[in-house]
Protein backbone atom coordinates (compact mmCIF):
# COMPACT_ATOMS: atom_id res chain seq x y z
CA UNK A 1 0.00 0.00 0.00
CA UNK A 2 1.12 3.54 -0.71
CA UNK A 3 2.14 5.44 2.07
CA UNK A 4 3.10 9.44 2.76
CA UNK A 5 6.60 10.00 4.47
CA UNK A 6 5.23 13.93 4.99
CA UNK A 7 2.99 15.44 7.05
CA UNK A 8 -0.65 16.95 5.99
CA UNK A 9 -1.07 20.54 6.40
CA UNK A 10 -2.40 23.36 4.47
CA UNK A 11 -0.43 24.42 1.40
CA UNK A 12 0.15 27.94 2.49
CA UNK A 13 -3.15 29.05 0.22
CA UNK A 14 -5.47 27.65 3.12
CA UNK A 15 -6.17 24.86 1.36
CA UNK A 16 -5.43 21.49 2.05
CA UNK A 17 -3.67 18.97 -0.04
CA UNK A 18 -5.74 16.50 -2.07
CA UNK A 19 -4.18 13.52 -1.31
CA UNK A 20 -3.48 10.55 -3.70
CA UNK A 21 -4.58 6.99 -2.58
CA UNK A 22 -4.03 3.99 -3.60
CA UNK A 23 -4.23 2.73 -7.66
CA UNK A 24 -6.44 2.47 -10.57
CA UNK A 25 -6.72 -0.69 -12.61
CA UNK A 26 -6.36 -0.59 -15.92
CA UNK A 27 -7.81 -2.18 -18.79
CA UNK A 28 -6.80 -5.62 -17.99
CA UNK A 29 -7.52 -5.37 -14.26
CA UNK A 30 -4.01 -4.84 -12.70
CA UNK A 31 -2.41 -1.85 -11.05
CA UNK A 32 -1.87 1.31 -13.28
CA UNK A 33 0.82 4.00 -12.13
CA UNK A 34 -2.98 6.58 -12.31
CA UNK A 35 -3.45 7.43 -8.59
CA UNK A 36 -7.06 9.12 -7.79
CA UNK A 37 -7.18 12.11 -5.85
CA UNK A 38 -9.68 12.69 -3.25
CA UNK A 39 -11.14 16.17 -1.72
CA UNK A 40 -11.14 16.12 1.91
CA UNK A 41 -12.15 19.19 2.73
CA UNK A 42 -10.90 22.05 4.69
CA UNK A 43 -11.45 21.34 8.48
CA UNK A 44 -8.34 19.40 9.28
CA UNK A 45 -10.05 17.29 11.96
CA UNK A 46 -12.95 16.39 9.61
CA UNK A 47 -10.02 15.63 6.54
CA UNK A 48 -7.78 13.72 9.09
CA UNK A 49 -11.23 11.51 10.10
CA UNK A 50 -11.78 11.38 5.98
CA UNK A 51 -8.48 10.72 5.21
CA UNK A 52 -8.03 7.70 7.58
CA UNK A 53 -11.39 5.75 6.53
CA UNK A 54 -10.29 5.67 2.66
CA UNK A 55 -6.83 4.53 3.47
CA UNK A 56 -8.86 1.71 5.56
CA UNK A 57 -11.05 0.96 2.83
CA UNK A 58 -8.37 0.76 0.25
CA UNK A 59 -6.41 -1.49 2.95
CA UNK A 60 -9.66 -4.06 3.49
CA UNK A 61 -10.49 -3.81 -0.56
CA UNK A 62 -6.93 -4.99 -1.48
CA UNK A 63 -6.89 -7.82 1.17
CA UNK A 64 -9.99 -8.88 -0.12
CA UNK A 65 -9.11 -8.49 -4.04
CA UNK A 66 -5.38 -9.66 -3.77
CA UNK A 67 -4.68 -6.86 -6.06
CA UNK A 68 -2.85 -3.56 -4.66
CA UNK A 69 -5.79 -1.30 -6.84
CA UNK A 70 -9.15 -0.04 -6.12
CA UNK A 71 -12.29 -1.77 -6.80
CA UNK A 72 -15.08 -0.10 -8.72
CA UNK A 73 -17.81 -0.42 -6.10
CA UNK A 74 -14.71 0.43 -3.13
CA UNK A 75 -13.81 3.58 -5.43
CA UNK A 76 -17.53 4.23 -5.09
CA UNK A 77 -17.70 4.02 -1.68
CA UNK A 78 -14.52 6.44 -1.42
CA UNK A 79 -16.04 9.04 -3.37
CA UNK A 80 -18.84 8.81 -0.63
CA UNK A 81 -16.33 9.19 2.04
CA UNK A 82 -14.83 12.02 -0.20
CA UNK A 83 -18.24 13.83 -0.05
CA UNK A 84 -18.76 13.51 3.85
CA UNK A 85 -21.78 11.27 3.49
CA UNK A 86 -21.09 7.73 5.50
CA UNK A 87 -24.36 6.28 4.93
CA UNK A 88 -25.56 5.58 1.84
CA UNK A 89 -27.57 2.44 -0.16
CA UNK A 90 -25.93 -0.47 -1.30
CA UNK A 91 -27.22 -3.30 -2.94
CA UNK A 92 -28.16 -6.57 -0.89
CA UNK A 93 -27.93 -10.02 -2.75
CA UNK A 94 -31.24 -10.64 0.18
CA UNK A 95 -33.31 -8.06 -0.47
CA UNK A 96 -33.48 -4.68 -2.65
CA UNK A 97 -31.40 -2.04 -0.81
CA UNK A 98 -28.82 -2.26 2.37
CA UNK A 99 -28.26 0.86 4.56
CA UNK A 100 -24.98 0.78 4.86
CA UNK A 101 -22.91 3.35 7.94
CA UNK A 102 -19.04 3.44 8.27
CA UNK A 103 -17.18 5.87 11.00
Amino acid sequence: MTTRKRRLKPNGTTRTPRPRIGYLPDDRGVPSKKQPRFNLGGDKAEYEYRYTLIRKLYAENCEANGCECWSPLALRYACYIEKGQYEWNAPNFWSSVMRVRIG
